[in-house]
């Protein structure tokens, strides 16, 4: 309150007597202020003769108060003393007053103040901030300085350290290399009075450290005198063992055969300790093998061979956990160093590929059952694994399959030199045949045929999984492109040998007929080789859990799993893999020399027509009885006109009797002289189809033959008259309507007018109405020079 100015208050005197207080306010802010003590003084009564007195004491009170006489008053003597009630009330008055301007202050100052605040406190708050940034940066300093002198201090006690240690380290090194040096020099005698006891675990042990010791010499000048020495003393002790160790090993002693390996581990000789186990396991294997390699029959032979080493292997899986540390590791190499003490590839050379394909099935067999015996082999104690447990043993297993590989890598050349020996041998029954007999040969060699690619598929799919199928779509299209051509040049170029010319065309269908089994039959086999692709497509990553896991890795990592391989397997839902083409193209002759067996007679008969010497002769005569030469009027058919004619019509009787049969329905829509609609026709007979093809052939080669007649006197053109007239007939019968040739041909040989007067090109043109019947008419009704 020291900062609020004295509030002085003047009261009217209402009694005429004027009076003034005057009253401090640090009096109320004095520490020691006690009310009851403060109103005493000022309420006590004023000495008016002392009034400097009374002044004084108001003074050192802190309030003053001063009674002013008015001067129309009586003398000081006679005035008097304000009585109590007049000066509480005159205090009071001041105290209100003051109350009241001293709230008036502290509202205003209050006003201020909180105006103010908001800003206030926000420089108190950055004040904090800063103050706080700056105490951690004093930390932060004290403690870096602290560190800084604390690291000088423990960097020169480290040093001070770590070259005492290097010294001690030092030392003890020089004392262990002296005291090695010392018993190396002893060990030679030492290891005889070893040898000597026939102490092998303590010949062993000793061994042991000078092997450790060994390596703290490296650097030493008789480094690998020391060296050599060791290994003498290790072979000497292993040559020491040996007998021991053949007789536990054949004795099957665990106990023994434990404690030896231990020895040999101590002197890492564990290889050799195997070599000498491998040795005694496989030696009976082996002489089972070297007995059925001397017989012919290797199939057999190879079964007892697995039979016999899968009694081993089953054996020493049960035993091998009690001996060796890591028994499915040993067991593996047992198998590997069976497999590769056979000379299999010498066995395999010279055989069929059947016989091979035999061997590697019953190979792969016996692998997928050792596959499983190694997946179940757990060292001692462990719980065992489950057969279906992801063992590694394509290396172990690989020595059992790699005398087939290259074989198998060269399964095209193999499987297309034996198809082509089938096919020789299947088709020896009638290639050597000059006659009709051929035919029924031909027929029964179709099955065999066939069945030689059955085989063939299956073989891909054992014996090469599949990685071989484009070998076999390479072998199997060569091996039909060989049947086309046999059969060819075998039976279609000896074709038309039989007696009659409906005996001809009887063999022709049937050979038509072997056409389109082979055909079906081969069409049958797409989808088996399809199947194959689909396999090998499946086999390019990963295996079958019911497959030889270990042949089949053999041939994913082989050149049968090459880049044709897979542009097979890519195009092959677009492609035809079985090419028929070939058997196509032999059908699609054999149909074509059955069609021309049937216009053979016709061709015959038309191939003379054009020279015959009736249509340039004068009318013939008759002599009658008196001997005049009387002209014959009276025309019919030339001979060859009636033979074709009879032919003809013969079709029906002879075509229907095969209306069944498949032969004459293949490809009929392809005969030639069809018409469209008839083509686009769905149930038209396939006999009526070949009897009209037939016949329109015959219309237009008599047609073509025709306008090959030279010269056509008078009385040719009335014969071709007749003979056209005929065959016209002829062909309305077999429902055939003749060609527009052969009708300008009619009209024209029909034509009196031609006959008569001089003939030129229009003449004719005006009748026949065909340029080229036209011009050869006017060409052959010309006469000649001679006439």
């Amino acid at each position: 309150m020291n900062g609020l100015p004295p509030i002085s208050t003047s009261a009217n005197a209402a009694s005429g007597t004027s009076s003034v207080f005057i009253v401090a306010l640090n009096h109320f802010a004095a520490p020691e202020f006690d009310l009851e003590s403060w109103l005493n003084s000022m309420l006590s009564p004023v000495n008016a003769s002392t009034p400097a007195s009374a002044s004084t004491t108001v003074a050192n009170e802190d309030v003053d108060y001063i009674i002013d006489s008015d001067p129309t008053a009586p003398s000081s003597s006679s005035a008097a003393t304000p009585s109590i009630d007049r000066l509480a009330s005159g205090i009071l008055s001041q105290l209100e007053q003051l109350s009241f301007e001293l709230s008036t202050q502290l509202d205003t100052l209050s006003t201020t103040t909180i105006n103010a605040l908001p800003q206030v406190l926000h420089d108190l708050g950055q004040a904090r901030k800063q103050s706080s940034v700056v105490s951690s940066l004093v930390r932060e300093s004290k403690l870096a300085m602290s560190k800084r002198h604390q690291e000088d201090d423990t960097n020169v006690t480290f040093e001070h350290l770590t070259r005492v240690d290097t010294v001690k380290t030092r030392m003890e090194a020089s004392k262990k290399m002296l005291k090695e040096a010392e018993n190396w020099n002893t060990l030679p005698a030492e290891m005889e009075g070893i040898f000597a006891g026939k102490d092998h675990l303590t010949a062993a042990t000793r061994l042991q450290e000078a092997q450790r010791s060994l390596v703290l010499l490296t650097g030493a000048p008789d480094y690998e005198d020391r060296k050599a020495l060791l290994a003498t003393l290790q072979n000497k002790l292993e040559a020491a063992l040996s007998p021991q160790l053949v007789t536990a090993l054949n004795d099957r002693d665990v106990d023994a055969c434990k404690k030896l390996y231990r020895v040999f581990m101590q002197i890492q000789r564990t290889g050799d300790f195997a070599t000498y186990y491998y040795k005694s396991r496989k030696g009976g294997v082996v002489k089972t093998w070297e007995s059925t390699s001397r017989s012919d029959k290797l199939i057999e032979g190879l079964e007892a061979f697995y039979e016999e080493v899968d009694k081993v292997v089953t054996k020493e899986a049960q035993w091998l956990p009690y001996v060796f540390p890591h028994p499915l590791d040993t067991l593996q190499e047992l198998i590997k160093d069976i497999f590769s003490s056979l000379d299999m590839k010498s066995r395999l050379s010279g055989l069929e590929l059947p016989v091979i394909v035999q061997a590697y099935i019953v190979t792969v067999g016996y692998g997928f059952k050792l596959e499983k015996l190694l997946a179940s082999v757990s060292p001692l104690g462990d719980t065992p694994s489950s057969p279906g447990r992801a063992v590694d043993s394509s290396q172990s297993l690989a020595a059992m399959f790699e005398p087939f590989l290259q074989i198998q890598q060269d399964y095209s050349i193999r499987e297309s030199a034996l198809l082509m020996s089938q096919l020789s041998a299947t088709t020896s029954t009638f290639t050597k045949s000059r006659d009709v007999e051929i035919v029924q040969p031909a027929f029964d060699a179709i099955r065999p045929l066939v069945s030689h690619i059955e085989a063939a598929i299956t073989r891909c799919r054992a014996f090469t999984f599949g990685f071989g199928v484009k070998g076999l779509v390479d072998a199997v299209n060569s091996y039909i492109e060989r049947i086309a051509s046999v059969y060819t040049n075998a039976v279609l170029k000896y074709l038309g040998g039989a007696d009659s010319e409906w005996g001809q065309f009887q063999v022709g269908l049937r050979v038509l007929g072997i056409c389109c089994t082979l055909l079906q039959r081969l069409s049958e086999l797409e989808p088996g080789i399809r199947r194959i692709v689909a396999l090998a497509e499946s086999r390019r990553d990963t295996s079958s859990i019911d497959e030889c896991a270990s042949a089949t890795s053999i041939l994913r990592a082989s050149t049968l799993n090459s880049l044709a391989l897979q542009t097979l397997i890519s195009s092959a839902s677009n492609t035809i893999l079985v090419q028929l083409t070939p058997i196509e193209t032999l059908a699609k002759a054999a149909q074509k020399r059955a069609f021309d067996i049937l216009i053979t007679p016709i061709q015959k008969q038309l191939d003379v027509t054009p020279s015959l010497p009736v249509w340039n002769a004068s009318a013939p005569t008759t002599s009658s009885p008196f001997g005049i030469e009387v002209p014959q009027f009276s025309l019919s058919p030339s001979s060859y006109a009636t033979r074709m004619g009879e032919h003809l019509l013969a079709l029906p009787q002879q075509i229907e009797l095969y209306q069944d049969d498949e032969a004459l329905r293949w490809n009929v829509k392809e005969l030639p002289y069809l018409a469209t609609e008839e083509i686009e026709e769905p149930e038209v007979e396939p006999a009526f189809l070949w009897m009209t093809c037939v016949v329109r052939a015959a219309a237009s080669l008599f047609s073509t033959s025709i306008l090959k007649i030279d010269k056509l006197s008078p009385h040719g053109c009335l014969q071709l008259k007749e003979d056209v007239g005929y065959m016209i007939n002829v062909f309305a019968a077999m429902d055939v309507e003749p060609d527009a040739t052969l009708v300008a041909v009619r009209k024209g040989v029909e034509g009196k007018e031609l006959l008569k007067g001089e003939i030129n090109y229009e003449k004719v043109k005006a009748v026949v109405d065909d340029e080229n019947v036209s011009r050869w008419m006017t060409r052959a009704l010309e006469p000649s020079s001679s006439q």
